[in-house]
């Protein structure tokens, strides 16, 4: 199934609107997250937009012995994570979030999970919402 819940930090969205390079930076908090949210994490989204089977071996492996019912990924990009894990484990309540629009947008269009454009340095999540959170890459 594909065609995440895209919803923006500061407003819902179907993801199907272009915003500007400002409204894309407005969430960033650092020097870093301006250089992910603009062109740089464009690019970097287009590069590795591939699947790699590594990834649904480890996330087997994993989801074994840690058994989560619902799950965060931080830096989500082009949702590949999200993907295989929504593959594996079809009724998993799966999250993610990034500061760049164009990787969000792009989730949108892999994986049904519920993604949210914004800072990591300000998450609209409370303690202890996901039974995992992870990041990677």
């Amino acid at each position: 199934m594909r065609g995440g819940n895209v919803a923006f930090h500061r407003q819902a969205s179907t993801g199907s609107e272009e915003l500007s390079l400002a409204e894309r930076l407005d969430g960033a908090a650092t020097a870093e997250e301006r250089v992910w949210a603009g062109e740089f994490g464009t690019q970097y989204q287009k590069r590795n937009a591939g699947y790699n089977e590594k990834r649904r071996t480890f996330w087997r492996s994993l989801v074994k012995r840690v058994q989560p019912r619902r799950v965060l990924e931080l830096g989500c990009g082009c949702g590949q994570n999200l993907v295989a894990l929504r593959e594996e484990y079809p009724g998993m309540d799966l999250w993610g979030v990034d500061v760049s629009y164009e990787a969000i947008r792009q989730a949108g269009q892999r994986v049904q999970a519920s993604l949210v454009h914004g800072s990591l340095f300000d998450l609209p999540f409370a303690d202890k919402s996901f039974d995992l959170v992870f990041t990677c890459g």
